[in-house]
């Protein structure tokens, strides 16, 4: 609790019958730490803890050096409506991220990777540093129009070994972060699963947005790098198709934020 300070913060919470109040303050010492709730009920650590993001909190600001990759999967496998969905969702990502993230190669660079049997480049990450570019480019990506499958795990693999190399535009201090949308079509899921966790102990951080019918909860929360990075998309029956809603862009679009941000906390 020592090693606390304005730009790194460590709350100490303790539990249970046994607690002592003096003895919580002392381990706390600092006075922003020292809070003590003799109740059940968690509301009012929300409150201080959204307190505390309100006064120190920075993340609209942040300029991080981000390399974000889209990763979009092609295979003919999944249905054209379940394809055109998953680029739309991507795309209404992108809307969403136009107000936070600034393209640039102090800031933030996207990049793209299709996969279906095999995983290729579709936009390197020094492709553009024009959101609207970009946003139009990826708009033109294709399903196959061959028999192909889902291959996860390739494309994971690839991005971890070939998409994050000054080959591709990647740059060897920026923070890493890959976005898959899951359809429940992959062909190993256990190998998915694997790499995931290989590449977030490798401080690559993945989110996953479930879309469609065909997939688990579970392998969605499984193939992202944690519960905060999955994401579920909802059928809006008005223009019956698949979307994310305010509540989670308001959440995702923030991909490089702490993930203590206000926004996600009310999220």
């Amino acid at each position: 609790l020592e090693l606390s300070s304005d730009q790194n913060e460590v709350y100490l919470i303790t539990c249970g019958n046994d607690v002592r109040h003096e003895g919580f303050h002392q381990l706390s010492k600092n006075s922003r730490h020292s809070d003590v709730f003799p109740s059940t009920n968690l509301e009012p650590l929300y409150n201080v803890f959204q307190k505390r993001v309100n006064v120190t909190c920075a993340a609209c600001e942040i300029r991080r050096d981000v390399d974000l990759v889209f990763v979009l999967d092609t295979s003919s496998i999944q249905h054209p409506t379940t394809y055109l969905a998953s680029r739309n969702i991507f795309l209404q990502l992108l809307a969403a991220m136009h107000e936070f993230v600034f393209l640039g190669q102090g800031y933030v660079q996207i990049g793209v990777v299709h996969y279906s049997d095999n995983a290729t480049v579709f936009m390197p990450l020094n492709f553009t540093h024009d959101l609207n570019t970009f946003a139009s480019t990826f708009q033109a990506s294709l399903q196959d129009n061959f028999n192909s499958s889902s291959n996860l795990s390739n494309a994971l693999q690839f991005i971890q070994e070939e998409m994050f190399t000054t080959k591709h535009g990647a740059r060897d201090h920026a923070s890493k972060y890959v976005v898959h949308v899951f359809n429940g079509h992959v062909t190993n899921i256990t190998e998915s699963i694997g790499i995931v966790e290989n590449m977030t102990k490798k401080g690559i951080n993945i989110l996953s947005i479930g879309i469609g019918t065909k997939y688990q909860d579970s392998d969605v929360l499984k193939t992202a790098t944690s519960p905060f990075h999955a994401y579920f998309s909802e059928l809006d029956f008005s223009k019956n198709q698949w979307t994310l809603t305010n509540t989670e862009l308001d959440f995702i679009k923030k991909f490089n934020s702490r993930l203590e941000c206000t926004s996600r906390i009310n999220a």
